[in-house]
């Protein structure tokens, strides 16, 4: 069954803006760390040319690499794919790229603590809810159906 053209452009336009979301961070990534194309190109042992594509949004890199990449520079795959400055990222790197692209991140502040324990006391004073009773309407169909059921077959065999 084939795609209309208008879902088969649209699947294209959101994955080249991906795609350019995920090389414009690798290269602000790289610029923070003070690494030329080359320098990080070595060091993720890939050729210069294929992270220019990265960096451009012509191509994108496989998993393994990019978790090379976040353990490496200790971020995160939010930060990469969304841009996203969360608490998983290190706070110097957090620094250095919110200094050199101001306005260009979503900063998030700390996760909310989780909620602490209810009081044991306070759960035993809590209200509990009595059993629903059942509609009439239920105990009505139980009654038709009841009403249809075939009577039971004479005792001794077959009738004629």
């Amino acid at each position: 069954m084939p795609r209309s053209a208008y879902a088969m452009a649209m699947a294209r336009r959101v994955r080249q803006g991906t795609l350019a979301q995920v090389g414009r961070h690798l290269r602000m990534l790289r610029i923070a760390n003070g690494h030329s194309q080359v320098q990080w190109a070595d060091a993720l042992q890939i050729t210069p040319q294929l992270l220019n594509k990265w960096e451009k949004g012509t191509r994108q890199p496989n998993i393994d690499v990019l978790i090379r990449i976040c353990e490496s520079f200790r971020c995160s795959m939010d930060f990469i794919f969304r841009g996203r400055l969360g608490h998983d990222v290190d706070p110097e790197l957090r620094e250095k790229l919110s200094s050199l692209f101001p306005g260009s991140f979503v900063l998030q502040v700390a996760p909310a603590e989780p909620p602490q324990s209810p009081d044991p006391s306070a759960a035993a004073t809590s209200v509990t809810r009595k059993p629903r009773k059942k509609s009439p309407r239920s105990r009505s169909s139980a009654v038709r159906i009841s009403a249809r059921r075939k009577p039971p077959s004479p005792p001794g065999g077959s009738r004629k």
